[in-house]
């Protein structure tokens, strides 16, 4: 008891010292800290743990308030703080989660700080060290492989998504603003038949239930059919839930209700953005005097994200939040991994910051809003001109940044329109971004895919401190370029859902399409944005989820390989991906019946057909699907007949 309370006045004994910096006190929570030269009588960080000659690290986790004055340009691009609650300075304050890994001897340190932005409250860490993913590591498991801490970085972390849950998850408090009612969205998907009611993000302003509307539909593209005021009712007169009537109806499993009801007492969401800039702000100039437990050991700044807050990176750098009050620049370098193009709502009045849009959830949520790209464009659409990096560009503190995407992204994220403009033409590339395109890669592992696409990011922590120390040029990389017939212009703008939007929020949303696919079946569509997105038939070998033609379209995919194309790269996929022939993928060919849409497609070596044995249109126990060589060798001798064979491949 005598050590917290010793802790807690140390901290607030340097409160007025810090005041400046904009955090105002940081508190170290011994029951959750590992940290010996704080905390005497602990133990080193991961079981005592050695990583090399850095040596043992210790962790410190704490809880940091912080102020921020409305008034300075700096922090009035936040949507509401002007209304947000003020002390007696005028300030408006804020409470977070913190988090800090460090050597227990930082001179063994590279003196680079390792910024994990986390995702909904969860450190990405554990993926770069192969470890366990966790905001709370405590064991020698929990460590992995130790990447990160062999090379000295030291690692922090801050909560600034409003919606992080979870005991170890680092969250923050921001301020609540009481009443203000406003349009709010749910779009809600169960996958489950056992769900009975559902949480609201904000509550209701009113119980009445005709200012609200509840739809359902069974799949995206039919029309919504909305359910009468019998059919539902709100859980509780606090009107946090809804459910179905009559009571015990559970949710329809994977069936889309989308609920628009008028909201109450939104929250000033976008000072997380502030938060962030001033704790690591704080960690890089702060003394030692002032409670920094990293003075003086901090030379340069890197992020890494992964997701959703790669999303919100790009709009901290698009509301000028890196650079601090002082005007330094925050952040020097950024790994931003799978955050496309898009941004994440975290500026909007009754925003969500913790969904996602894909190509068939989330449509309405302001997420992929222009500017995409960092360059200033004018967008055609809407005839508003900007980009990501203009404000850090008249400050001079805009970051290094690695943009590293897989093929899921250009398909669902707005991947290409980093690197191209709203008509689909090619951007030169910025003196301080790179794009690299995992090629073939899936948003995560998913199988059949050997490795997950996060495997590469290891060497970029190591690339950025060498680009900041010019110590070396950046690896050869291939970014797609339509110029390379790499990608195919495709996606209408889905006018009616932008019109549903404007219809329920009273305002236009700018929207853009997402997935061609989709965009086939609205004919009726008058708008788009031209995106590039990987060709259906180039492809590398592991991609099994984008080809959806079948045999039939896998036989002319084929013929077309050989016959339109010439080079050793003719078989791939040309959106990055290093030169493959085509012979690879039948190594992979059985596990194309792996998938549920094409289950039907593939059989496994030596399964028969009795009824096309019967008939000799296959000889023992080999597959029908004879190809190359031995394919052309059967058809001469007559064992199968090529009208036979091709009848049988189109069955």
């Amino acid at each position: 008891m005598r050590t917290i309370a010793l802790a807690i006045t140390a901290a607030f004994a340097v409160a007025p010292l810090i005041a400046e910096a904009r955090i105002t006190s940081v508190t170290w929570d011994p029951a959750r800290s590992q940290a010996p030269s704080m905390f005497p009588g602990q133990s080193a960080a991961f079981g005592g743990l050695s990583f090399g000659g850095v040596g043992q690290y210790e962790k410190l986790r704490g809880t940091a308030t912080g102020e921020l004055d409305p008034n300075d340009p700096r922090n009035k691009v936040i949507t509401d703080i002007e209304l947000a609650t003020r002390n007696a300075a005028g300030m408006v304050t804020y409470s977070m989660d913190v988090f800090i890994l460090r050597p227990l001897n930082q001179a063994n340190g590279n003196q680079r700080l390792f910024y994990d932005f986390n995702n909904r409250g969860q450190m990405r860490l554990g993926r770069l060290n192969n470890g366990t993913v966790t905001s709370d590591p405590v064991t020698a498991a929990d460590a992995g492989d130790g990447y990160v801490m062999r090379h000295g970085f030291s690692v922090a972390g801050n909560g600034w998504d409003f919606g992080a849950t979870g005991t170890a998850n680092l969250k923050i408090s921001v301020p609540r603003l009481t009443g203000l009612p406003g349009p709010s969205y749910e779009y809600i998907v169960n996958d489950n038949a056992i769900t009975m009611s559902v949480g609201l993000t904000f509550p209701a302003n009113t119980l009445v239930k005709s200012l609200a509307k509840l739809t359902v539909r069974a799949r995206l593209d039919d029309a919504p059919v909305t359910l009468s005021d019998s059919q539902w009712e709100y859980t509780s007169a606090a009107g946090t839930a809804i459910r179905l009537l009559p009571l015990g109806t559970p949710f329809q499993q994977s069936a889309i209700y989308e609920f628009w009801y008028t909201a109450k007492d939104p929250v000033v969401s976008g000072v997380g953005l502030a938060a962030s800039r001033d704790w690591v702000s704080f960690l890089r100039h702060a003394s030692a005097a002032e409670g920094n437990p990293l003075a003086g050991y901090v030379q340069y700044t890197y992020s890494y994200s992964i997701s959703q807050p790669s999303r919100t990176l790009n709009d901290f750098v698009l509301f000028g939040f890196n650079e601090d009050l002082q005007g330094r620049r925050v952040i020097d370098g950024i790994l931003s991994h799978t955050g496309g193009g898009s941004g994440d709502q975290i500026n909007y009045r009754y925003g969500q910051t913790g969904r996602t849009e894909r190509n068939r959830q989330n449509h309405l949520y302001p997420e992929g809003v222009f500017p995409f790209a960092h360059q200033t464009l004018t967008d055609h659409l809407s005839g508003k001109t900007g980009g990501r990096d203009e404000r850090c560009a008249a400050s001079n503190t805009c970051p290094k940044r690695f943009e590293v995407n897989t093929s899921n992204e250009h398909w669902v994220k707005a991947g290409s329109l980093l690197h191209s403009d709203t008509h689909g033409k090619d951007l030169k590339e910025p003196d301080d971004v790179r794009y690299y395109l995992m090629s073939g890669q899936s948003h995560q592992r998913r199988q059949p895919l050997p490795r997950a696409p996060r495997a590469a990011a290891r060497a970029r922590p190591l690339g950025e401190q060498r680009s900041q120390t010019a110590e070396e040029r950046d690896p050869a990389r291939r970014p797609p370029r339509l110029g390379h017939h790499a990608a195919r212009l495709a996606g209408r703008c889905r006018a009616a859902k932008r019109a549903r939007l404007a219809e329920h929020s009273g305002r236009a949303v700018h929207r853009r399409d997402h997935h061609p696919l989709l965009a086939r079946l609205r004919r009726n569509a008058r708008r788009r944005h031209h995106q590039q997105l990987p060709a259906i038939g180039r492809r590398p070998a592991l991609v099994q989820d984008l080809r959806l033609e079948g045999r039939r379209g896998r036989q002319r995919d084929r013929r077309r390989a050989h016959a339109g194309r010439r080079g050793a790269d003719r078989h791939h996929h040309r959106l990055g991906a290093a030169p493959r022939r085509v012979r690879r993928a039948r190594r992979l060919r059985v596990r194309r019946a792996e998938h549920p849409v094409r289950a039907h497609q593939g059989r496994a070596q030596g399964e028969r057909r009795p009824a096309q044995v019967a008939r000799g249109a296959l000889q023992g126990p080999r597959r029908l699907r004879q190809g190359g060589r031995q394919g052309r060798a059967q058809t001469a001798e007559g064992r199968i007949p090529r009208r036979r064979r091709r009848a049988a491949l189109r069955r």
